[in-house]
């Protein structure tokens, strides 16, 4: 049973939509589907498009929005690469809410089952039928060979004291390739690190020892855990990669170095 305040806006937005003649289906992913809504939960919604209109429907996408609600604030999704989704803040009840366009002959495209709210003629249970589901993979062979130069990279920042910078970039490994590994370990997409709390609470004291403060020496040890974390989720792939031993070898001993150099057992730097 999901929150009046959700069931309230999805019926507002069927509602509204399905009068619109262009619109073919409504659908909701997300949350919604596995049944783990809770409070913090946002709506993920699918909107369907007659392929002939469907630009049309793209240009008139913030006005459709702003008639399902008190809109806030909208943006679409270009920071994401999805440049046809919509990103949605209503007010009263505050909630956050996505729309993803997509034309009907490309709504086979999709990650997960989603739920159908809406469709006109079956359009989306035909589609759904001849089309399956394509979850979005991970190229565990791209990341050997950027990860041991981002080491090197993050411990450079390190030493000259580039403290936040630094940081950013321990993050980003966190979310681009710890988290990644980690959802694919447990056979769901490579979402960063969201639900890792939920889904990986075994590596949760692992995760922790990531996170850094801003201090130079937690920054190499943050960064010293995710190589650990790192060699431990790619060995049951390395039949199958061209691990890059010599880099990771050099990037390793240059973060011992500058551990070392914080810690006052060096003066200087080796190159």
């Amino acid at each position: 049973m999901i929150a009046q305040k959700f069931q309230e806006f999805i019926e507002r937005t069927v509602g509204t939509l399905k009068r619109d003649p262009r619109i073919c289906g409504i659908a909701l992913g997300g949350s919604y589907i596995t049944g783990q809504m809770d409070d913090y939960s946002d709506l993920d919604f699918i909107i369907v498009v007659e392929p002939d209109c469907f630009d049309q429907v793209l240009d008139e996408k913030m006005a459709m929005a702003d008639k399902l609600g008190d809109l806030l604030s909208a943006f679409t999704g270009e920071h994401v690469g999805v440049p046809n989704l919509l990103i949605c803040l209503y007010d009263a009840p505050l909630l956050h809410v996505d729309f993803h366009f997509r034309p009907l002959d490309r709504a086979g495209e999709r990650a997960d089952e989603p739920a159908i709210l809406y469709e006109k003629n079956g359009a989306l249970t035909n589609i759904y039928r001849r089309t399956g589901i394509t979850r979005e993979g991970l190229d565990l062979q791209w990341l050997e060979d950027r990860f041991w130069v981002w080491v090197h990279y993050i411990a450079l920042k390190i030493a000259r004291g580039e403290l936040l910078e630094a940081i950013d970039a321990i993050t980003f490994i966190r979310a681009r390739v710890i988290g990644a590994m980690l959802h694919v370990k447990k056979g769901s997409p490579p979402r960063g690190v969201r639900h890792l709390e939920r889904d990986a609470p075994e590596f949760m004291p692992a995760l922790v020892k990531t996170v850094p403060t801003h201090d130079a020496c937690s920054c190499a040890d943050a960064l010293r855990a995710e190589i650990e974390l790192y060699r431990e989720l790619r060995q049951p792939y390395l039949n199958r990669l061209v691990t890059r031993d010599k880099a990771e070898k050099r990037a390793v001993e240059y973060l011992d170095q500058v551990a070392t150099l914080l810690s006052g057992g060096e003066n200087e730097l080796r190159p």
